[in-house]
């Protein structure tokens, strides 16, 4: 077992070993390799849900995680908020085995895809998934996307990967044609166009986007039409929120 602190608050224990998968295509690798290979973009990752989360007040919540990973985000969720109930989905038997040694976790050995459609009734839900774009949302691999807001939970939160690409690549002429619009110029641009097409289909607005690095965001929504604050949580300046103890 290896211990370690998130976000410079946090206390999490690991109980399986890392591992190296620099042979697998990213959108294969375990979340594993992660925490062994990319120490940066994962301390960066726990700086960033510790911001998005930060304003969430302490009534009690159900909380459900489709992806769940090593559950990383879900010590800092269980560390910051007020949880009454906490069901976490991981697929890859290895984090599954992580996850089973944390407390105060149900923990469930599944595909996160169609738990979407199968575990509604909860306040906070959470969708780390790898990758994610609206057209991924609208027409592809997530197009069970909406139904996260079916039950009018409090908040929803997922992982964004568009920003893999600048703002000026060619997909993002493709993201422009599918939220009916010409272009865009800049990443917020592309984000306001994409709560005004959640508005639009659920009610829902983003509220707040926390940036990790260069290639994937964190995004968090909650009922009603607002505003989107933005922060950047860059690998060099963010480089120690996950330190082992």
């Amino acid at each position: 077992m290896k211990k370690y602190k998130l976000a410079n608050k946090y206390n999490y224990s690991l109980y399986v070993d890392n591992i190296n998968e620099d042979n697998k295509a990213t959108h294969k690798q375990s979340y594993l390799h992660f925490v062994s290979q990319r120490k940066d973009l994962v301390s960066a990752k726990c700086f960033a849900t510790d911001w998005l989360i930060k304003d969430i007040d302490n009534s009690e919540y159900s909380l459900i995680e489709y992806f769940a990973g090593v559950g990383i985000s879900s010590e800092i969720y269980k560390q910051k908020l007020n949880i009454k109930e906490h069901k976490v989905i991981e697929l890859d038997i290895n984090c599954y085995r992580q996850l089973s040694n944390m407390k105060n976790m149900k923990v469930k050995l599944e595909d996160g895809h169609k738990a979407i459609l199968k575990y509604v009734n909860y306040d906070i839900k959470v969708c780390d998934w790898g990758t994610g774009t609206i057209v991924q949302y609208t027409r592809g691999k997530w197009t069970n996307f909406l139904a996260l807001f079916i039950n009018q939970p409090k908040y929803v939160i997922w992982t964004d990967t568009s920003v893999a690409f600048p703002a000026q690549h060619s997909s993002f002429k493709i993201y422009a044609k599918e939220l009916n619009t010409e272009f865009f110029s800049t990443y917020k641009d592309y984000y306001k166009s994409m709560s005004e097409w959640l508005f639009f289909n659920s009610g829902y607005s983003i509220s707040k986007i926390a940036y990790r690095g260069k290639n994937a965001c964190y995004i968090l929504a909650k009922k009603g039409q607002h505003e989107i604050e933005e922060k950047i949580f860059t690998l060099k300046n963010y480089d120690n929120g996950f330190l082992e103890l």
